[in-house]
């Protein structure tokens, strides 16, 4: 099982997370956040490992294979994580970096293995941990490595439209979205790990670096009225509808996206560190 054609894009999402609530909030309507998809509720859950507990207590090992499998008894042997970092590379750089954080990138991802694939909780909770390292990394990366992460992210947007446009606004406003094995290539996974691995390991701007967050409102605000007007975008949170009526409203989503990575790949060094971090003030 190739993970990495199931969770990707990691920067895409990580660099859209909750923008479009900012720019709604600027330019058009407060957003609310949806709630995942596919996702189960609480008390089923709670129903079920209720159900589990009484039935092992009657019939004891004949079902410990079925529980152990739902990860509620601890491994018997270590995960091997040779095809996890092998179809991810930059988890490799995680582990060395954090091995803490990449333990709790591991537990999802140990029982999605053991199901054979992944439930949409699973890839939720481990995007969770996935997005906010990336997103702290992007914090303190130098222009040129986000300029090159921005290119990756562009890269995505344009599959996207073509084949899944309503992707587009669900990673605009940091919502969960399915997985993406069928929709972005092999050829796309081998850039964005190399954009990941750049980001992990470059070094970051200088530490005595002041962002100047007024200059970066500034400079937003200028980029992203500029592409709404262009675009006529009257609604940047368009409904998802099963029939795709509205499709070319959320193509309009991923035009904005990629228009504003091409408005920032523009500025000089300092106003695209300003508008970094400007954006990160509102995660």
């Amino acid at each position: 099982m190739d993970i990495s054609l199931i969770i990707y894009s990691g920067l895409g999402a990580a660099i859209g997370a909750a923008l479009g609530r900012l720019i709604s909030k600027a330019f058009f309507k407060d957003v609310e956040s949806t709630e995942p998809l596919d996702s189960s509720s609480n008390d089923t859950k709670k129903g079920n490992k209720t159900v589990l507990t009484v039935i092992l207590t009657i019939i004891g090992l004949n079902v410990l294979p079925l529980y152990y499998k739902d990860m509620t008894l601890p491994r018997l042997a270590p995960i091997d994580t040779r095809a996890f970092n092998k179809d991810m590379p930059v988890l490799d750089i995680i582990q060395d970096q954090n091995p803490e954080l990449y333990q709790s990138m591991l537990k999802p991802l140990d029982k999605a293995l053991r199901n054979n694939d992944f439930t949409q909780e699973e890839l939720n909770e481990f995007r969770e941990v996935y997005l906010t390292v990336i997103t702290e990394k992007r914090e303190t990366a130098s222009a040129k490595t986000l300029k090159e992460s921005d290119s990756v992210a562009t890269l995505q947007l344009e599959i996207l439209k073509e084949k899944e446009p309503t992707y587009c606004t669900l990673i605009f406003y940091g919502r969960p979205y399915p997985r993406l094995d069928g929709i972005l290539g092999a050829d796309f996974v081998t850039k964005e790990q190399a954009a990941l691995s750049l980001l992990f390991t470059e070094s970051p701007r200088p530490e005595s670096y002041v962002p100047d967050l007024e200059m970066g409102k500034s400079l937003f605000d200028q980029i992203a009225a500029k592409i709404i007007e262009e675009n006529n975008i009257t609604d940047l949170d368009p409904e998802i509808l099963p029939s795709n009526e509205n499709i070319s409203e959320h193509k309009k989503i991923c035009d904005f996206q990629s228009a504003l990575f091409a408005k920032k790949a523009e500025l000089s060094d300092d106003e695209m560190l300003n508008v970094t971090a400007y954006l990160a003030s509102f995660e």
